[in-house]
């Protein structure tokens, strides 16, 4: 039962510690596993049986998640979404967001902001 409570925990806290920082361009898997207390491969190895994704996988999903919803709750300019969920480079950006959700940022605004 331990263990149970505890991934919840440690599945809680690190949701929480991405949420928290998705603003932060240098937010990066060192941060994530010295704030664990855990050595880099048994926090890898951890994350991926909680969350079924690397770090790096889920952090880049709940920015581009974040990003979609801004996309269609403001007029903000993509530059300026890209910069607020932590991406330096919009073009790069821009790549992730159509190989995640198989459009471009456009396409998504325009076919969200129908419904």
């Amino acid at each position: 039962m331990n263990d149970i409570i505890s991934i919840k925990e440690f599945a809680r806290r690190e949701k929480a510690k991405i949420l928290a920082n998705l603003k932060n361009q240098d937010f990066e898997l060192a941060d994530m596993v010295a704030a664990s207390g855990m050595s880099r491969s048994k926090y890898i190895a951890t994350f991926k049986m909680v969350f079924g994704k690397t770090p790096f996988a889920m952090v880049n999903e709940l920015r581009l998640k974040k990003a979609a919803q801004m996309i269609v709750s403001t007029h903000y300019k993509i530059s300026r979404i890209s910069t607020k969920v932590g991406y330096a480079d919009r073009h790069y950006f821009c790549r992730c967001f159509r190989a995640y959700f198989g459009m471009t940022t456009t396409e998504y605004r325009a076919q969200n902001q129908k419904k």
